[in-house]
């Protein structure tokens, strides 16, 4: 499933994915004549359009059922010392964690398309910015634009899901206790 923004008139239309992990880009019919100087923006704006639609569906949609209780992670992690230790020393990475987290959200990044010409910006979780090299649009034809910027976006939501995994860089206790406590528990003998 894929849910689609628009802007520019409906000249620029944006798909993302259910997930959110990629976007693609449409051009539509006289696009030049009205966004062309504002194109990084417009694409952007339905973007945003895109990624509205898909939080509505997901608000929408019956939320999963979680065990928000200790038990599972107990299970996983077990009881005694060593895992005292384990989690007093996790204890500390999550500080750590949180901080690395919030210095890379209040960080602007940027990634550009292959070839460099169209460069997403993002900040605190989300892609603030879109900058098309403009003497590369003006002679680039709509499939290599479209793919450009669709690369573009698809690199910034890279980024921003792969912002967790930066920020836990230097937490080793933190990620032992979460893959540990995110491990199938198997009770018994397989049958």
């Amino acid at each position: 499933m894929w849910f689609a923004g628009s802007a520019g008139h409906g000249s620029v239309l944006v798909e993302l994915s259910e997930p959110g992990a990629t976007a693609e880009v449409h051009l539509l019919p006289g696009w030049r004549g009205t966004v062309a100087e504002r194109l990084g923006p417009e694409v952007l704006h339905a973007f945003a359009d895109a990624t509205a639609a898909r939080l509505q569906a997901q608000a929408a949609a019956p939320a999963p059922e979680f065990d928000f209780t200790a038990a599972p992670a107990l299970r996983a992690l077990g009881t005694g010392h060593d895992t005292a230790v384990l989690l007093t020393d996790a204890a500390r990475d999550l500080h750590e964690f949180v901080g690395q987290l919030a210095a890379l959200h209040d960080t602007p990044r940027s990634v550009a398309s292959v070839g460099g010409r169209i460069t997403a910006t993002v900040r605190s979780g989300q892609v603030v910015g879109l900058t098309v090299d403009p003497a590369w649009r003006d002679r680039a034809g709509e499939p290599e634009l479209t793919r450009g910027l669709g690369e573009a976006l698809s690199a910034g939501l890279r980024l921003i899901a792969d912002t967790p995994h930066r920020a836990m860089a230097g937490c080793p206790a933190l990620a032992a206790v979460l893959r540990l406590a995110c491990e199938p528990v198997t009770t018994g003998a397989a049958p």
